[in-house]
Parts: C-alpha cells; sequence; structure tokens
C-alpha cells in the first residue's frame, strides 16, 4: 500500500484461478472492513481519501460464486496530502512555491531537465518555497514534489510542473520623446516576445 497523488493505491499478486477481486478497507479505528470495489487486475486505486487519515485494505480472490478468504491483518498507510506547485522564473532562477501541508515536517524537490526520464532529488526544505539557481537558459525542467510526515512521504505528481528556463531582460533605458516614451532593453536568448509593463 503506497501513498500516490491525491490517492492511495494497493497492490496485490495474482491468485491462480481468480477471475476478479474484492477490495476492502477500514479507516483509522474501524473495527469492520468495507468493501470499496472490484477489480479484474492487481491493483486499486482508491482516490476517497482524506489527510492524515490511516487506511488498511484487504483483498479476496473471486471465481463466481466462489470466494477466498482474506488476510485478517490487512496492509496499511497513512495518506500524506501531496503538494501543488505554482513555477516562475525569477531574476536568480526557477522559483517554486507552494501550500504547506499540515503536519509535514519537510518537502523533498526533484527535477528533470530536458528530455531526462528519471526524477532527481534537488532539495530538501522546510519552508514552503525554493528557488533553483542551478538552471541554464533555454532549457525546459519539469519539477515535482513531495511532503514528508512522521516518516512517511506523500505521492508526487508523475508528469511534474513544467517551465522554460528565461532570463529576466536587462532594461537599457527610459527615453521621453514629445509622443510618448521608449523603452530599451537587451535581447534575451531564446524569448519570442516580450511582455511590457507600466506603474
Amino acid at each position: 500500500v503506497t501513498n500516490a497523488y491525491g490517492a492511495v493505491t494497493f497492490s496485490w499478486s495474482a491468485v491462480t484461478g481468480a477471475k476478479s477481486y474484492n477490495v476492502y478497507r477500514k479507516v483509522n479505528n474501524a473495527t469492520s472492513w468495507t468493501l470499496v470495489g472490484t477489480t479484474t487486475g492487481c491493483s486499486y486505486k482508491d482516490t476517497n481519501i482524506k489527510h492524515s487519515s490511516t487506511y488498511k485494505y484487504t483483498v479476496r480472490a473471486v471465481n463466481g460464486n466462489y470466494k477466498s478468504s482474506y488476510v485478517s491483518a490487512g496492509k496499511s498507510v497513512k495518506y500524506v496530502e501531496a503538494p501543488s506547485l505554482s513555477v516562475s522564473n525569477s531574476n536568480s532562477g526557477v522559483y517554486l512555491s507552494w501550500s504547506r501541508i499540515s503536519g509535514s515536517n519537510s518537502y523533498y524537490i526533484y527535477r528533470k531537465a530536458g528530455n531526462a526520464k528519471n526524477w532527481t532529488k534537488v532539495a530538501t526544505v522546510t519552508g514552503t518555497s525554493y528557488l533553483d539557481s542551478n538552471v541554464k537558459p533555454g532549457v525546459t525542467y519539469a519539477y515535482t514534489i513531495r511532503a514528508y510526515s512522521s516518516k512517511v512521504l506523500s505521492g508526487y505528481k508523475s508528469s511534474g510542473w513544467k517551465i522554460m528556463r528565461l532570463n529576466t531582460p536587462a532594461l537599457v533605458s527610459a527615453t521621453s520623446y514629445k509622443d510618448g516614451v521608449q523603452i530599451k532593453w537587451q535581447k534575451v536568448s531564446y524569448a519570442t516576445k516580450y511582455e511590457i509593463y507600466r506603474k
């Protein structure tokens, strides 16, 4: 049983002769099992969950009117919600921020650069923001995050949040003319256009 992004996943080994499987669950201190789903595969994704609750699962093999017994002890996990990232370019790098997850002690930050297939852990932080300054212009980066609470890790968004690193344009001048103001800046590599802001 493991935490996933917005879900708890439960998996088991196939049973010879089984046509389907019934999945049962207990929440927190419940004493009796509740049937929550039936599947023909060997895994179940439970999205009807709440942060900090503990979920216990067991399974029975089914063939027609016949059912196997089940493991009464089951398998359990405390569900820890995974944060959602806000990703943006800043003057010094790529800036990440997220909302604090109740009860979490720290957060693990992971990154993929370009076409990389595997996530690389780049930082562990206790706050709710992170600045990645080890980035290069024109490269697309994907980020994801996991919350850590009482020795339990949350799941994470497998697709992550993506952004291309673009440097901040350096302003050269702002000159007053009879019919307006002319603004000039240095060209930024990989930029296709520029947005102008005013106060």
